[in-house]
């Protein structure tokens, strides 16, 4: 079932540095209609938890993190 919420439904990628909490999961649900979270890997997680305060621009550095969400498959 929840590949097929995924592949249907609407999606919402948490590209945060923390889990959502359950309110803030009903919230995504009822107000924007989300019927499924995608997460990233534990080592894209990783590198988007750690990006350098110092880095001016990130564009390289989340490289691996765009291609994941361009080329995912539902």
């Amino acid at each position: 079932m929840r590949n097929k919420e995924c592949r249907e439904g609407r999606k919402m990628f948490l590209l945060i540095s923390h889990e959502i909490d359950e309110i803030q999961e009903k919230q995504a649900k009822e107000l924007y209609g989300v019927r499924c979270f995608i997460r990233l890997p534990e080592e894209l997680q990783e590198e988007w938890s750690n990006i350098p305060h110092e880095m001016d621009e990130v564009r390289d550095y989340i490289s691996d993190i765009k291609e994941f969400i361009r080329f995912r498959q539902y």
